[in-house]
């Protein structure tokens, strides 16, 4: 019974704090309705969020472990001095407007006359963060290519490739390549070729022509991707060629190219 009593008297005290604050000019000034500058409902706005404490917490569950351990029932002496409870850690500053409350304990307290704000603790998730990167593309240096051999005795190559009469620009590519296995295939980091023995089977990068052919009727295709370091404009110059070069550059290496339109023609 007396512990009741005890307990009773100790919120009433409480109260009679709490009006002593809401009465003097510090809580008139923030909670008064006697003002409109800053209109009421504005300042307790305000009051809610700064007697609010915010505890960020990951957006990922973490584990946690609850031990349940008994109160042990302790007899206490209701004579003893009663222990305040901690004071509370403020953050923040209190507006320009409560000029006549001393600090931002005393404002603290004022907020507390409006009806239903209370000091209160607000878990907010913190945003889960997704992890992003750009990824590099994979660039190995040089151009892929393809050796195409030709039969030195076909009509294609006597009366196409080897003939002086035909240009290179009226080529008909598709019969040239479409639908041709070619010999091998690999990686050149220069698309540049040499051989003195002409009767000898080509041998370019590593991918050499069957046995019994010769360099005469060949096809190299080249394909690969140019990465500017710097912009700007740039020169192609390709050298003198013992036969035909061409090149195509752009979106018509995609689809699109023919001997007729090629950007870069050396025969």
């Amino acid at each position: 019974m007396k512990s009741h009593i005890s307990l009773s008297i100790f919120l009433f005290f409480s109260r009679l704090a709490t009006a002593a604050i809401c009465n003097n000019n510090c809580g008139r000034q923030v909670a008064g309705t006697g003002r409109n500058d800053p209109p009421l409902s504005s300042r307790s706005s305000l009051c809610a969020a700064f007697v609010a404490t915010y505890i960020p917490v990951p957006a990922i569950p973490q584990p946690t472990v609850t031990l349940s351990v008994p109160s042990p029932v302790q007899k206490r002496n209701v004579h003893d001095p009663r222990q305040e409870a901690p004071a509370p850690t403020i953050l923040g500053n209190k507006p320009a407007y409560a000029s006549s409350c001393p600090d931002v304990a005393a404002y603290w307290s004022a907020c507390q006359c409006f009806d239903g704000i209370k000091p209160t603790t607000v878990t907010v998730t913190e945003p889960t963060s997704v992890a992003s990167s750009t990824a590099s593309p994979s660039c190995t240096p040089g151009a892929e290519f393809a050796l195409h051999v030709i039969e030195e005795r076909s009509n294609l190559c006597r009366n196409t490739l080897q003939d002086e009469y035909v240009r290179a620009n009226t080529y008909d590519l598709k019969s040239l390549v479409q639908g041709r296995v070619p010999v091998g295939v690999g990686r050149s980091e220069v698309p540049r070729y040499d051989q003195n023995d002409e009767n000898q089977p080509i041998n370019y990068r590593g991918v050499q022509g069957p046995a019994g052919s010769t360099i005469k009727c060949n096809i190299l295709v080249h394909r690969g991707y140019l990465k500017a370091s710097l912009n700007g404009s740039y020169e192609f110059i390709v050298g003198e060629a013992d036969d035909v070069v061409m090149v195509w550059l752009g979106d018509k290496t995609k689809s699109g190219f023919n001997a007729n339109n090629a950007d870069i023609t050396v025969e």
